[in-house]
Order: structure tokens, then sequence, then C-alpha cells
């Protein structure tokens, strides 16, 4: 899983805040183009699979087809992925059986246990879940306001809001 982009300095601290077992809730916020989505929804979650491969993720994201793509990340790495597969051969599933669940919406690896739920599954901020059982969700990018939703007072900040902003950075 290399990424030439991934540095020490930002994302070192971010990826102990990740591993660290508490809080159990986390937030990230960091700036457009810092990995974000790459770190917390695609490598975290494979982490978590190494540690405990009877994990049950589930990746949301504002549509489905967004959340898919996270799956259909996380599902190259275990397919394609050399060193990851030569480190956890276990883990990997055989892509040839019939009964394997692979795909972008629902990907599950060797496991000792058997669930309903697959090791990593995708899903829009729309979609109703019932009687599923999670240890993880992870929501990515969940709101997406679009321009045609919002007011202009909405879009532009006023005064206030700027003195705000301002304010709460000194």
């Amino acid at each position: 899983m290399q990424n030439d982009w991934l540095t020490e300095e930002v994302h070192l601290p971010l990826c102990n805040f990740l591993q660290s077992p508490y809080p159990l809730k986390k937030l990230i916020e960091l700036c457009r183009g810092f990995l974000k989505t790459t770190i917390a929804s695609i490598y975290y979650p494979i982490w978590r699979s190494t540690n405990n491969p009877s994990i049950r993720v589930l990746i949301t994201q504002n549509t489905f087809d967004n959340a898919a793509k996270r799956v259909h990340k996380i599902r190259s790495i275990f397919e394609k992925h050399e060193l990851f597969r030569a480190l956890y051969p276990e883990l990997i599933p055989n892509f040839n059986s019939k009964d394997i669940r692979w795909s972008n919406e629902c990907a599950e690896i060797n496991r000792p246990e058997t669930f309903e739920e697959g090791t990593f599954e995708a899903a829009g901020i729309s979609k109703k879940i019932v009687s599923r059982h999670y240890d993880l969700v992870i929501e990515d990018d969940t709101v997406t306001a679009e321009t045609s939703d919002l007011s202009e007072e909405e879009i532009a900040p006023n005064m206030e809001d700027v003195a705000k902003a301002i304010g709460w950075h000194k």
C-alpha cells in the first residue's frame, strides 16, 4: 500500500489516533487532499481486519456508488497487492469459489466465523439498514450540499460568521 503522498508529520498522528482504543467514536477533520478517505476508509478497515478477521465494517458515504468505490479499493488490495498477500495469505479468499461474497457492495475475507454481514460492506446514507450488526461504522463524506439546495445566505458567509471564525482561531 505504497502512497508517496503520506508524510510522517501529518499522517502518523492520524494513524496513531485511529489505532488507539479510545475514544471509541472518532472524528477526523482535515483539509481536502490530506488523504482522510484513503487512510480512514480504506487502510484503517483493512488494518482492523488483519487484527480481527471476524470484524464487520460498514462504510457509508453520501451515495452508495461512492461507498462502493471504497470497498472496491479494499478489494483491489486483497486481490493485487503482492506484499499484503504475502503477509496475510490466511485472509485472502478463494476468488474462484462461487460461495465467496466478493463485490463492491459486500466483500468477505477468510474468517473463522460466519456472519450475515460481510467483512466490508458499502451503503449510501439513504439506505435503510435494519437487523444488521457491525463492529465498525465509518461515515465518510456523508453530507454534501448541492448549491441548488442552499440559499444565497447559506452559501456566502456574512460578517458575523467571518468574525466568529476569526475569533475562534485567535
